[in-house]
């Protein structure tokens, strides 16, 4: 049986320069999501709404699939279009990240 992989790759632009490309082990089915709870290395965790971003501007609903991390063990992976992710709260600042790589709920 083969493996199945999720490749993330982000071009560079303003808000994430360096862009990204990574690969994991995938571990379940992807789905759409439009919240995650998130701790940001600034300011406090909770529930942070997510959308992908196309390199047209174009929003998106977020995907979610389960994925095996050397480090992390049964992750989840929340990814986004050609240009990320965009995560926000309610009335609150906006930023980019390429991926989010979260623990998998209990």
């Amino acid at each position: 049986m083969t493996a199945s992989f999720v490749e993330v790759t982000v071009a560079p632009h303003p808000a994430l320069p360096a862009g990204f490309c990574g690969r994991w082990k995938q571990a379940g089915a992807a789905t759409e999501v439009t919240e995650v709870y998130y701790a940001p290395d600034e300011g406090p965790d909770g529930l942070f709404l997510v959308q992908a971003v196309g390199s047209d501007g174009r929003r998106r609903a977020a995907l979610q699939v389960a994925v095996e991390d050397s480090a992390a063990g049964l992750s989840l992976l929340v990814l986004g279009g050609d240009f990320g992710l965009r995560l926000w709260r309610q009335g609150g600042p906006e930023w980019a990240e390429p991926y989010l790589l979260l623990a998998e709920e209990p």
